[in-house]
Parts: C-alpha cells; structure tokens; sequence
C-alpha cells in the first residue's frame, strides 16, 4: 500500500558512499559528514559556503548536499518527494525543491542533471513496467517542477538510472529507503543565455 511521506526532521547531513562499493549500514541518526567546501579550490564558486549556510537549516535524511568530484549534488529522499511506486510529485518536496531553485536558476553556467534513482526490487505495473521506467519518470517529475519555477529548461537534463548506481549496498529495508531517490547535479559548463 502507498503511504504518504512525513515531513522530515531539521538537521544536518549527508550519507557517505564507498568508493569500493561495500556495503554500509546507514545510522538511524541523521547522516554524518562535512557540509564545508572542499578545501580545494572552489569547485563552484558562485555555490558558496553562504548556500550551504542558507540551506542547512532545511537540510534532514531526506534532503542534503553531497559532492561529487567536486560538483555539488541535491539529493532527495522518496519520503518526500513521491509515494512508493509512483511519480507524482509530493507536496513535501515543493519547499524544498523551491529552495533549490533559488539558487541554481541565476547560475547560468551549470547545466542541471536531474537523476532518478531506484532500489533493486522489482516493480511491473502497467504504467512502470520496470524500474527504468520508474527512475526517469520521477526524474522528469522533478525537471518539470523546475522549469516552472524558473529554471531555463534547455540547462535540464534528466536521467532514469535505475538500480543500478545505488548509495549503499541494497541489504536492508533501511539502505534500499536510501537508494531510493532523485539527485540534482550541478555540472559546470559555458554561460548560457535565459533563452535559446
């Protein structure tokens, strides 16, 4: 049966992935890591420590900041953002969603890759005959939202990945909620104009 997600709790965090891909058990408590830059030079400059200052206040399990070889990475839980099995936005996810728009729609030189991701159990209906299906299509749910609230929609890219590019290993109830998700890249590129 679908349930409906709850609000999340205010705190800090991120969940940590294994390079090698082993499997990690998340903690109960919200995720621990480094919302800090990295001590590099800035990979994104305009995306400053004043975002992160701004943002981690909203910041909880089911939404947080990662890098990813230096590029910053949104990523939100299906606990807010859609019922299992479905691809209808959630009204949790609005808020922050909106939050994010804020600062990602004057940055012009980023393009915007929004990606689906899935756990590795199965689901055959007749609107999701696979995972791929389901992946992209919360993906687009989310590229959509968007655009409508001021992102240029030519900087959108989205992406259905299935399970195949999972946080944690798919070993519990708990890691497989994890996987489940929908992350919005920040990829540098050239400057584009508000419109082609």
């Amino acid at each position: 049966p679908q349930q409906r997600a709850h609000s999340p709790r205010l705190s800090t965090g991120r969940v940590q992935s294994t390079p090698t891909g082993e499997a990690v058990t998340p903690n109960p408590e919200p995720p621990t890591g480094n919302l800090e830059l990295p001590e590099e030079e800035d990979p994104v400059e305009p995306l400053s420590q004043a975002m992160i200052n701004d943002l981690k206040e909203s910041f909880s399990n089911d939404f947080y900041l990662r890098w990813d070889e230096k590029q910053p990475v949104f990523v939100l839980g299906e606990r807010i953002t859609f019922n299992i099995g479905d691809a209808k936005l959630l009204t949790d996810a609005q808020s922050a969603l909106k939050r994010i728009v804020d600062w990602i729609a004057p940055q012009r030189h980023y393009q915007i890759i929004v990606s689906g991701h899935t756990d590795d159990i199965a689901i055959r209906t007749p609107r999701f005959p696979s995972n791929w299906e389901l992946s992209a299509a919360r993906a687009a749910s989310v590229a959509k939202f968007l655009a409508s609230h001021g992102v240029a929609p030519h900087r959108l890219v989205i992406q259905g990945k299935s399970e195949f590019h999972p946080l944690v290993a798919n070993t519990s109830e708990e890691n497989r909620r994890a996987n489940r998700r929908v992350e919005i890249s920040l990829v540098k590129g050239e400057r584009t104009a508000d419109h082609l």
